[in-house]
């Protein structure tokens, strides 16, 4: 085997992937990092979210296929930590 994490849909590989506990999400298209069993998918949002907080966010369509709107940066693919305001609107937590 190459590494310890292959997804066939991404053709990804990662020598720490079962370390850093990566999944695949089909409804998000791409590969995430921390667990699936920490996550859910929210079709309204359009997005994988930390499960501590599903019954309690607020649901913007597609909110995180959008900019952030202080650095202008892409928030879906962002490998920098995004942070979900109590509103439902997304910005990278360094941008706060």
């Amino acid at each position: 085997s190459f590494s310890a994490y292959y997804c066939r849909p991404c053709n990804f590989w990662d020598d720490e992937g079962v370390k850093k506990k990566v999944f695949h999400c089909d409804k998000c298209g791409i590969c995430r990092v921390g667990g699936l069993e920490n996550y859910f998918h929210c079709d309204a949002c359009g997005s994988c979210y930390p499960r501590e907080i599903r019954d309690s966010h607020t649901c913007v369509e597609n909110a995180m296929r959008r900019n952030c709107p202080v650095c202008l940066q892409d928030l879906f693919q962002s490998t920098t930590q995004v942070t979900i305001l109590s509103c439902g609107h997304t910005i990278h937590q360094d941008c706060l």
